[in-house]
């Protein structure tokens, strides 16, 4: 059971956007995240959480959504929902995950090759 691989049953493109896409969202409009919002270098495994990470108590839900708010607020363009996908789907498959929602999985590729992805 170990070496089967996990399936992602479902997943909001949103909630997927890591620290790193969620700087590189705030930098295209000029968005300054709260002192706080990240993790500094040094003060989280780097081996766990390649791509940085979120400071919130992750036993508070509310906290949870907060962070959640300000990182969907920064998907305003068709190309931000581009960028989510690409690295959804990059960062499942390097892992070898199945996504079991393919309805999802087809349309965000159809999105992205519509929309000029690579």
């Amino acid at each position: 059971m170990m070496n089967l691989p996990k399936i992602v049953l479902h997943e909001h493109i949103e909630g997927s956007v890591t620290p790193k896409l969620a700087l590189v969202l705030a930098e295209k409009y000029g968005v300054s995240l709260s002192v706080g919002f990240l993790y500094e270098e040094g003060e989280y495994d780097a081996v766990d959480f390649p791509n940085v990470r979120y400071q919130y108590d992750e036993s508070d839900f509310g906290e949870f959504i907060r962070t959640y708010d300000v990182v969907a607020d920064l998907i305003r363009e068709p190309d931000d929902y581009n960028l989510a996908a690409k690295d959804y789907l990059l960062r499942n498959s390097q892992k070898g995950r199945i996504n079991s929602d393919q309805r999802k999985i087809k349309s965000l590729t159809i999105f992205y090759e519509i929309n000029g992805g690579e």
